[in-house]
């Protein structure tokens, strides 16, 4: 109410509680033919409607409409921390930088960095031993009346392993070097 803005906010775990986190998106409603867009004051608000999404959910749905078997998808907060992962566990308990310091630190760290920069684009990397390849962009809120169009600062990213791009490449150049 504070604002005038609608806007999604970015979910909360609370650990103490054990209670399952949510992502919330909130439009204040304004009295009858009060909403002005070229003023600032919110004193014509009379009340604020939200609607929780639950996160848990969102992340079985997103990776239940996975485009290959062994790909998924992420979902990263500003700072890095999981809001959408196939492991409920990360979801937003940890971030893309906690990972066992390893070996492949430098590519993991790396495709996180670059899911992380607000840009669009795809990069290789290796997580246990795996070559995996991440495809990634911003998250950009369509224009619509009365909405705020502050930039969410959440990316996406849909990560493959390699051999779901290139295995029956792979293959079949096996099977023609052989003839």
């Amino acid at each position: 109410m504070e604002t005038g803005e609608a806007k999604w906010i970015d979910p909360r775990h609370n650990e103490e509680a054990d209670e399952e986190a949510f992502l919330t998106f909130s439009l204040p409603i304004y009295a009858s033919g009060e909403r002005d867009t070229e003023r600032t004051d919110t004193s014509k608000i009379v009340g604020v409607m939200s609607v929780d999404l639950s996160v848990n959910l969102l992340s079985d749905i997103v990776q239940k409409n996975k485009p290959t078997p062994n790909s998924y998808t992420v979902l990263l907060g500003q700072n890095g921390t999981y809001i959408i992962h196939p492991d409920h566990d990360k979801l937003l308990k940890q971030t893309v930088y906690d990972l066992p310091k390893n070996e492949e630190d430098d590519s993991r760290l790396e495709a996180a960095k670059a899911v992380m920069s607000g840009k669009t684009g795809f990069l290789p990397f290796t997580l246990n031993g795996k070559k995996w390849q991440v495809f990634y962009k911003p998250c950009h809120l369509y224009e619509v009346p009365n909405r705020s169009m502050k930039h969410l600062n959440w990316s996406l990213g849909v990560v493959y392993p390699d051999e779901d791009i290139f295995g029956d490449y792979s293959h079949m150049l096996v099977h023609v070097l052989r003839s």
